[in-house]
């Protein structure tokens, strides 16, 4: 009995606390506490909100469809654009949405592989209650397979066409991010980091400019961003792109998970950071 006390005490001062920073949404300047509500409440038709996530985090997955219905709350017409799916594949997610395909033939089509499916199933699902539609938004798989063996020099003339109009790589304080945390893998040749980012930036890009495209034919409706938040934390990602085709109402909620980090580490994931800048307009902290 006393050997389990002693390892229940030796746990309980081995884990880091964070308790004096409680889980929610805090305003990424000023790092107050916000309510989701009051994080959402500038939102506008022909916005962009993301809101970013871990992948393996299923709390994550269910703040965002939180999220998505605060936004149907505040009487805004909702369509999802989804970095899992690829654009050329959008026929595939209008015929799954609207009932017309069955999820195992959906899923086979698509090549779905890696997290679980019912982690997204409502996201994809949510614009029929909506009034909106889900959105594929990523490049084909065959360009950043390409890009990231060959680079860009690499890319045959079909490769290339699958680039969006005026594509353009991340900015360098991205590529800094990008640079050093492919780099704690293990080091790689400057060429390799080089090309992983072209498909990195190929990633942003692409979303960036479908995301674009949609938003100028259904200006009625917010187009919510479901996204890694590597792509949309402290905005050399996915934000930039956005901005530079002309989306100039980005609204990013980047979320991170804080589980069993000390009440110090927590503080630099909310404060703005002295090189990036800050994280986003709100961070929401989560402890799964």
């Amino acid at each position: 009995m006393w050997i389990a006390s002693a390892v229940f005490l030796l746990l309980l001062f081995m884990t880091p606390a964070w308790a004096d920073i409680a889980a929610g949404i805090y305003d990424g300047t000023a790092n107050a506490a916000v309510r989701l509500e009051e994080a959402l409440d500038g939102v506008h038709p022909g916005d962009v909100v993301i809101v970013s996530e871990q992948h393996d985090r299923r709390r994550h997955h269910e703040n965002q469809v939180a999220a998505l219905r605060a936004l149907k709350n505040l009487s805004l017409k909702v369509s999802v654009g989804l970095e899992f799916l690829h654009y050329p594949d959008q026929s595939l997610v209008d015929r799954f949405v609207q009932g017309q395909m069955q999820e195992s033939d959906f899923l086979q089509a698509i090549h779905w592989a890696g997290y679980p499916f019912e982690w997204y199933r409502p996201l994809i699902l949510f614009p029929r209650e909506s009034g909106g539609r889900a959105r594929a938004l990523n490049a084909p798989e065959p360009l950043t397979e390409a890009l990231a063996q060959r680079g860009l020099a690499g890319l045959s003339d079909a490769e290339r066409s699958w680039l969006p109009p005026n594509f353009q790589l991340g900015r360098a304080l991205y590529f800094e991010r990008f640079a050093s945390d492919v780099g704690q893998h293990g080091p790689l040749p400057g060429e390799t980091i080089s090309n992983f980012f072209a498909a990195q930036s190929a990633w942003d890009d692409t979303m960036a400019w479908q995301a674009r495209e949609y938003l100028n034919a259904h200006r009625d409706q917010v187009l919510v961003i479901i996204v890694g938040d590597f792509h949309a934390a402290y905005g050399g990602g996915l934000p930039d792109r956005l901005r530079a085709r002309g989306i100039t109402r980005v609204l990013v909620i980047s979320q991170v998970d804080a589980d069993g980090l000390s009440d110090q580490e927590v503080r630099q994931l909310l404060a703005p950071d002295p090189r990036y800048g800050v994280r986003a307009d709100f961070v929401w902290l989560t402890q799964e």
